[in-house]
């Protein structure tokens, strides 16, 4: 009788386990519905503010049109109201009209009659008729970054023969710190590492940098050891006036300093580089805190080109000619199926084709390829770079982040460690909900404690 009652106990037992934990299962489930719910309700909502968005830029694209024909309009009618003065003055100077002004002024004093006549007999220059001038097309200036920073070269030319190919859209934004404002002097590859990383204000000189900047004035000014355009020669060799002026402006505002060494002899911009609060390089031998370059993920990242890749393994030389901007190079570095890159070559360059999914080496090798990239990316993104220098400089780094919850069905608890092994590669992951037997709870807790997670990261049965 006692054997038969403890067996129905352990039975009570299971089965209230079983309860509880078909409970959990199932309240978990409605969680899982409820927040299925709420992306489904979210997704509605973005698409009726999509719907809206689309409403507002067809109103906005008619409001332009209307403003552009009444500027249209108004020009017309300067233009009628020139000629009509022209008219009036043509007449004005008409000989016939003159003859007629000196008699009438001059029909009571002979003297006077004679003087205005020989006057109106005298040739005058007549006026110069107006001309329509063109209607100058005001360009709608886009902020997002990469908006003005596209591809333009179309062909390519490989042995002899021209390759025709779509380029690489360059992506419009967002910004990873819409918050920080930075005036930026770099080549076109510094600045479409950096353009994404903050609001960025570049193009003003040593003549106009007042009048540019204090339409937002930044929060830190960036000059890169630049070797073309207005600035080069301010910053090489003895500092210029121009750039000690820029400095100045600086100070007087709070505005932090920092020069980036990327290239040339760091002798040459020593000078200049002493009066900047911060400085750092890329070079090793410099003594100075180390930047070096990184991929950025918004442009190096294997999205393919449209028309695909060109079944041909290419030289450095043959992928990057020296007349393309840089635009165009990240459209080159999706172009091949593979690059023979030569020994020496930068290896920021063999970290940027790798990103963008080509094959580094005398053929096609998918692979190493994805091994490759994959290193790119481990090595660091310019987004890190810039935390590091914002960091430096005592400013704040924060950027929108996005937390990431895993959900992980183990129906075979031989298959644990496997799946444990992949979630713990992941970066980013704030919970971890398990589903299967309650004996593999504390194998996954064991597992993902000592890992990246927080404190508020936990495991469900």
């Amino acid at each position: 009788m006692t054997t038969e009652l403890e067996s129905t106990r352990r039975a009570l037992r299971d089965a209230i386990a079983e309860a509880e934990r078909a409970a959990e299962l199932a309240r978990l489930l409605d969680a899982a519905q409820a927040k299925l719910a709420e992306a489904e309700r979210a997704t509605e909502e973005l698409r009726s503010m999509n719907e809206r968005l689309a409403e507002a830029e067809s109103e906005l694209e008619t409001e332009r049109t209307a403003a552009e024909r009444l500027r249209k309009e108004l020009a017309e009618q300067r233009y009628q109201a020139e000629v009509a003065q022209w008219k009036l003055s043509s007449l004005k100077v008409a000989r016939w009209n003159r003859i007629g002004d000196a008699i009438k002024t001059g029909k009571s004093n002979p003297v006077r009659l004679a003087k205005g006549l020989k006057g109106a007999a005298k040739p005058v220059k007549r006026p110069v008729a107006p001309k329509r001038k063109p209607i100058a097309v005001t360009a709608q200036k886009d902020d997002r970054p990469g908006a003005a920073f596209q591809a333009t070269s179309t062909t390519r030319t490989v042995e002899g023969r021209s390759v025709r190919l779509k380029p690489f859209r360059i992506p419009t934004g967002p910004n990873t710190r819409p918050h920080l404002t930075a005036a930026v002097i770099a080549d076109p590859h510094a600045e479409a590492l950096l353009r994404y990383e903050w609001r960025q204000t570049t193009g003003f000189t040593p003549r106009d940098f007042a009048r540019v900047l204090a339409a937002e004035v930044p929060h830190l000014l960036v000059v890169e050891s630049v070797t073309q355009g207005p600035w080069a020669e301010e910053i090489t060799g003895e500092p210029g006036e121009g750039v000690r002026e820029l400095l100045a402006w600086c100070a007087a505002r709070g505005i932090r300093t920092v020069f980036w060494h990327t290239g040339g002899t760091v002798a040459d911009y020593a000078a200049t580089a002493e009066l900047f609060e911060y400085r750092f390089t890329t070079d090793l031998t410099a003594g100075w805190p180390r930047l070096p370059f990184a991929v950025q993920p918004r442009v190096h990242n294997p999205l393919p080109l449209s028309g695909g890749r060109y079944d041909r393994v290419l030289t450095l030389e043959q992928l990057l000619p020296a007349h393309l901007g840089y635009p165009d190079v990240l459209t080159s570095y999706r172009w091949p199926v593979a690059v023979d890159c030569p020994p020496g070559t930068p290896h920021w360059r063999l970290a940027e084709l790798a990103a963008c999914g080509t094959s580094i080496g005398p053929e096609a090798d998918s692979r190493r390829a994805h091994a490759a990239l994959r290193r790119a990316y481990a090595a660091g993104t310019m987004t890190e770079r810039v935390d590091e220098l914002l960091e430096t400089i005592g400013l704040p780094s924060a950027r929108a982040t996005l937390d990431i919850s895993v959900i992980l069905p183990v129906p075979d608890s031989s298959r644990l460690e496997h799946a444990l092994a992949q979630v713990v590669k992941q970066s980013g992951v704030t919970q971890v909900i398990v589903f299967g037997h309650p004996s593999i709870e504390e194998r996954a807790r064991e597992v993902l404690a000592p890992a990246r997670w927080s404190s508020g990261s936990r495991t469900r049965p």
